[in-house]
C-alpha cells in the first residue's frame, strides 16, 4: 500500500473521513441499504466480505451523491432568494420616491 502526500484538500480528507465515519456508525446499528447491499452482493458472487467491502464503497458514493444532489437544490433557492431581495430593495426604493413626489407636490400647492 502506497502512502504518499495525498492531492485532496484537508477539507475532502475530512468530509472523507466523517463519511465513513457515518457508515461505521449505521453498519455498527444494524443499518443497511437494501439495494446498496444487494447489489454487492450480487457483484461479489455472494462472498460476504467481498460483500461488506464493496458496500461500504457503494455506500460512500451513494453518501457523496445526496450530498451533491442536496448542494443543486439548494443553490436555486438562494438565487431565487437574492433575486427576490433584489427586487424588494428595488420597490423599497420606487416607494420613497412616490412618497417624495407626492410630498413635493403637496407642498407646491
Amino acid at each position: 500500500m502506497n502512502i504518499g502526500f495525498n492531492q485532496k484538500t484537508a477539507e475532502e480528507r475530512l468530509v472523507e473521513e466523517q463519511l465513513y465515519k457515518q457508515i461505521s456508525d449505521e453498519i455498527q446499528n444494524g443499518y443497511k441499504r437494501d439495494g446498496l447491499w444487494l447489489k454487492a452482493i450480487s457483484d461479489c458472487d455472494n462472498n460476504n466480505d467481498k460483500a461488506k467491502s464493496l458496500y461500504v464503497k457503494l455506500r460512500f458514493q451513494a453518501l457523496v451523491d445526496e450530498q451533491t444532489i442536496e448542494c443543486k437544490q439548494v443553490q436555486p433557492k438562494r438565487k431565487n432568494e437574492s433575486h427576490m431581495a433584489t427586487i424588494d430593495s428595488v420597490i423599497i426604493t420606487m416607494i420613497i420616491i412616490l412618497i417624495f413626489i407626492a410630498v413635493g407636490i403637496f407642498l407646491m400647492s
